[in-house]
Parts: structure tokens; sequence; C-alpha cells
């Protein structure tokens, strides 16, 4: 029976990558064990028999951070990169005008731009952002983190937020969903197998009424064919 081999060439997807290591854990502790069982002396064997155990316990814990810290890494596949070619399609940046153009093209734009700076008025700078990769939960397509975002300073930076309540409809959740820790900026972590609509009541500590918040959770849906 011939020998396992690792062909690095022939690895070029993280499942692969994975298969290796087992391959290269099975080849070094197969090695270490059958050097200890020839070796008479006990404290080396000893010492092998350690390194072995240690190692098992080394590749399981990088396997565990591949799958879960590291996982959206892991898309850096054929498939995810055709998919951010086909997002990013036909892209051509705006070039951003100088400091006199915007003064005159905001002066040009009238209501609207009125309207632009009254949305930071009326919401204090704050606004709804998510972060999505594929989820580490079965039947789900998405895992999900929603959390404020606060442009330049004022209430979220001040710690003037007491709860933000999260409605992600009758399908989702009966109730809403009340995050009263400010760590992480009041941040909802979800898992979600479709794209959806979420509104956020921002409750804040002083006499200011709440605010509502809107973020269209949006992500790939066909994420587990990529």
């Amino acid at each position: 029976m011939s020998n396992p081999s690792i062909n690095p060439e022939k690895i070029s997807t993280p499942l692969q990558l994975l298969a290796a290591w087992f391959v290269a854990l099975v080849l070094l502790v197969g090695i270490l064990m059958a050097t200890a069982l020839k070796i008479k002396v006990d404290w080396l064997q000893a010492i092998l028999v350690i390194a072995s155990i240690v190692l098992i316990l080394v590749f399981t814990m990088l396997i565990y951070l591949m799958q879960t810290k590291y996982r959206p890494q892991q898309l850096s596949d054929a498939h995810f990169v055709e998919y951010n070619k086909n997002m990013f399609k036909d892209f051509s940046p705006v070039e951003q005008k100088s400091k006199t153009a915007q003064i005159q093209n905001a002066n040009e734009y009238g209501d609207i731009e009125k309207e632009r700076i009254k949305k930071y008025e009326d919401n204090c700078g704050l606004f709804l952002v998510h972060y999505w990769r594929p989820s580490l939960k079965p039947d789900q397509v998405a895992d999900i983190a929603i959390n404020l975002k606060q442009h330049k300073s004022g209430p979220l930076s001040e710690g003037n937020i007491s709860c933000v309540e999260y409605y992600l409809g009758p399908m989702f959740s009966d109730e809403p969903l009340i995050i009263t820790e400010k760590k992480h900026d009041f941040r909802l972590d979800i898992s979600a197998y479709g794209p959806m609509l979420c509104l956020a009541m921002v409750k804040f500590k002083d006499s200011r009424p709440p605010i509502i918040l809107e973020r269209y959770i949006d992500f790939p849906e066909n994420l587990g064919q990529l």
C-alpha cells in the first residue's frame, strides 16, 4: 500500500485545504506514535505521545477557527470571485468634486440637499448598518449582525441611548427584539434564510422622543450554492 501524499498544486479550495490538514495530521501523529512504539526509552515515549496529543489539539483549534472566525475568508474561491465580479460589473467610481464645487452643487440641489441634511438631524446622526457571513446554523443562509452607526458625534457616542427595539416582521418574531447592551453599538445577531426589512426604534435616556430607523437586510439568497 502506497503512503498518502499531498500535492500542494492541487489544493485550490478551502475544503481541499481542510482535507490536506487532516491527511497531514494523520501522517504526523502516525509517525510519532510508530516511533514511540519502537523506542524503548520511557521518557522519550512519553514526550512523543504528548507531542501527538498537542498536535491533535492544535489542528482541532485551527480547524475550528477556520470554520467560525475565518469562515468568510474561505469564500475566496472561484465562485465567490465570480460573484464579486458580477456585483462590481461596470464599476466606475464618480470623481469627488472640489470644496468649491461641492458648495455650488449643494446650492443647486436646493430642496433635495435640505432633505438630506434633515435626515441627519431627524436621525440624530444615527443609521442602521449590517454585516453578514455564510451561516454556521443549519437550514439558514446567512449570519447577520445589525447595529447602530453614528455619523460624527451624537447620542450613540455620548452614551445617551437606553435601548434599541428591532422589528423584523411576524415571520421572524412575534415580539420586538430589544437590545439594551450598548456593547458593539446595540448589535443584534440573527441567522436568516432570506432578506428582510428591519425597523429599529431607538429610545433615548433623555426626554427626546424615540426615532425609527430602517434598513433592508440584504445578502445573496443563493449563498449556499456559491
